[in-house]
């Protein structure tokens, strides 16, 4: 299957788990194109001062790949920055976040797996 940006859904979601401001959600694959495999597979793009509030991945997995930018993520209860070609993989009960603290938008693939 091949799709071109044009054919990309973008939605805004505002307040995700209780974080601050409004994202931009780009879904690459729909849940139903990954034949259960994986429920989410999107470009976020987080403004500055927004956030994504803590929550956790009990029976998925989450990995987040910066593109552009950085974030500054909680892996349960140590804080690191992300920068641009670095990772993160949250599962097994384990708590994420994640905010913006700088002044220019970030970007990041946000992969959740069954």
């Amino acid at each position: 299957m091949i799709k071109k940006e044009k054919d990309l859904l973008l939605t805004i979601k505002e307040n995700i788990a209780g974080g601050e401001g409004k994202l931009q959600n780009i879904d690459i694959f729909l849940p139903e194109e990954m034949l259960g495999k994986a429920r989410k597979f999107s470009k976020m793009i987080i403004p500055a001062g927004a956030s994504i509030g803590r929550h956790a991945h009990d029976k998925d997995a989450e990995v987040y790949y910066v593109l552009k930018g950085e974030i500054v993520v909680t892996d349960n209860d140590k804080t690191f920055v992300l920068r641009q070609g670095e990772a993160m993989w949250t599962s097994q009960g384990d708590t994420h976040s994640v905010e913006n603290k700088t002044n220019a938008d970030a970007e990041f693939l946000a992969i959740i797996m069954n």
